[in-house]
């Protein structure tokens, strides 16, 4: 029986929740067809091996690709510097609404979560922290609020420039 896409994803990210040695905040979960990706950071090798035993004892997966990355250095005190640049620069956006979203930082990997209006905040957002200096990549945990004018851009939102 196949298991749909996002519900794999729920199931993978549920263990990995359960699981004491392994950080699960990091880690991100993608499925297609029975085959699922894990990619973030982890701490140490053997979160890495862990969270990839994790995934291959759901029921429903048929491969793991891990594509975590081991990274010992998270400075946190670097790490609470680089989340506080990147609030007050989305603070200081005009496209990004106000509080929307929260970030959380480890090793220059920015994770944005909250919720936005529609895809144009969203793809705001990515791009605003992206420009943060200090922040290697960032991973995207937004929700979008589906309304009748999600496909709009915000009022008084502002069109990017190439």
């Amino acid at each position: 029986m196949h298991v749909p896409d996002k519900e794999l994803e729920n199931r993978v990210a549920g263990k990995l929740n359960w699981d004491r040695s392994i950080l699960p905040s990091r880690i991100i979960v993608r499925a297609h067809n029975g085959s699922v990706t894990l990619s973030g950071v982890v701490g140490t090798r053997k979160e890495c091996a862990q969270a990839e035993a994790d995934a291959r004892a759901v029921w429903g997966v048929h491969d793991v690709d891990n594509q975590l990355a081991v990274s010992r250095s998270g400075d946190s005190s670097a790490d609470e510097k680089l989340a506080a640049d990147c609030t007050a620069a989305l603070n200081g956006s005009r496209k990004v609404p106000a509080g929307a979203v929260s970030v959380q930082a480890f090793d220059g990997w920015i994770t944005a979560s909250g919720r936005v209006r529609n895809s144009f905040e969203r793809i705001a957002v990515r791009r605003t922290l992206s420009n943060v200096p200090g922040v290697r990549g960032v991973t995207d945990e937004l929700r979008t609020s589906a309304g009748p004018d999600a496909s709009k851009p915000a009022e008084g939102a502002t069109k990017d420039q190439p």
